[in-house]
């Protein structure tokens, strides 16, 4: 079982009349309140965050088609709208679609379609209980991660109803991203479970989590990367166990990755001109737009659905103030990892909407 290299030690507190067991979580329950069990609050919360997405984006099954590529994704599309066969199925993973390689995505999109025919409050329906379930299992994943309950919670709430997330639910096409997100929480926490309690199976769940998030939207072939951080904080593993075999068991994960990337790659040459620019200035915009990103997480303001290439390159002040802002950030990050106050539920909700 691993504990967090500050948690508080439980000899000196008074003791508990519930048993406390591995399962809970695979820290301390030190923070969690007893006028409740562990589970009805779990439940407690689990509802409020289903009603805070209802409340917020059930709206949205009112809503008609965008007019924008939703024609493409699914109503004007005879594979979506067919529904789900073997013929689909194998189309959906040997074939491109609408300048997308996410077969996991397709299918979504097929099942609504034989449910649902070409009805598209249903189909927004679907986003939104997809959309519930994300925001459930990224509360399960910080609770896992941190034992913070409340915490944990907060930020899941606010991951579940943020002005970005405007974007995703309620946009058909956008479907990727919704599910995308709900498996990219659920490989955060079978990996959770795997380093508290490795096994094989464990291993191949979270395998398997990150496959089908991969499959959903290519974005994710950063998931190698993040297991390495959070290995390194909360779960402490760099101080357990030698690095090279932290690096060797996300080797599965990187092929996936890198399988994604080809294929995303392939799929949109030509459909999107990304190699028009010189990389000094792809590079420098890649700089401003995580300053921007950073940004709208907190003050989520001049929204849009597409954000043009400024072909050109940015000023040198606002160059060097991005790239001031990052590197202090990191090593903020850096300095306090080992402090209590800093390690909270809110950098995993940061993590969360940057991976996406």
């Amino acid at each position: 079982m691993a504990f967090h290299r500050n948690a508080p030690q439980l000899s000196g507190l008074k003791r508990s009349s519930r048993r406390v067991t591995t399962s809970d979580s695979c820290l301390p329950p030190s923070m969690y309140s007893r006028r409740f069990s562990l589970k009805t609050q779990k439940f407690l919360i689990v509802l409020a965050l289903t009603a805070l997405v209802w409340i917020v984006f059930g709206q949205t099954a009112h809503f008609d088609w965008v007019g924008y590529d939703d024609h493409d994704y699914v109503y004007r599309s005879g594979r979506v709208t067919s529904g789900l066969n073997f013929s689909n199925i194998a189309w959906a993973f040997t074939h491109f679609h609408a300048a997308n390689w996410h077969p996991i995505t397709t299918l979504s999109h097929m099942l609504d379609g034989q449910l649902f025919g070409v009805n598209p409050g249903l189909h927004h329906f679907s986003s939104v209980v997809i959309h519930a379930l994300a925001a459930i299992a990224l509360f399960l994943t910080l609770d896992s991660l941190t034992a913070k309950i409340w915490r944990s919670a907060f930020v899941a709430a606010v991951f579940a109803i943020h002005s970005l997330r405007a974007e995703s639910v309620p946009w058909i096409a956008e479907r990727k991203d919704v599910l995308s997100g709900l498996f990219f929480a659920l490989t955060l926490l079978a990996w959770s479970n795997h380093a508290c309690r490795k096994s094989l199976a464990r291993y191949l769940i979270a395998l398997l989590a990150a496959a089908l998030g991969t499959l959903s939207k290519p974005m994710l072939v950063t998931i190698p990367f993040v297991l390495l951080l959070i290995d390194y904080w909360p779960l402490d593993r760099f101080q357990k166990e030698k690095i090279i075999s932290l690096i060797l068991e996300k080797i599965p994960f990187a092929l996936f990755a890198a399988a994604s990337a080809v294929a995303t790659v392939l799929a949109q040459h030509g459909q999107i001109d990304t190699f028009g620019f010189s990389l000094p200035l792809r590079f420098e915009n890649a700089i401003v737009s995580y300053a921007i990103y950073l940004r709208q997480l907190i003050w989520p303001i001049d929204l849009a659905v597409l954000y043009p290439h400024p072909e050109k390159f940015f000023p040198f002040p606002i160059i060097a103030g991005c790239v001031a802002l990052l590197m202090a950030l990191s090593a903020i990050a850096i300095i306090y990892r080992n402090d209590s106050r800093f390690c909270s539920p809110a950098g995993f909700g940061l993590l969360a909407c940057w991976s996406r």
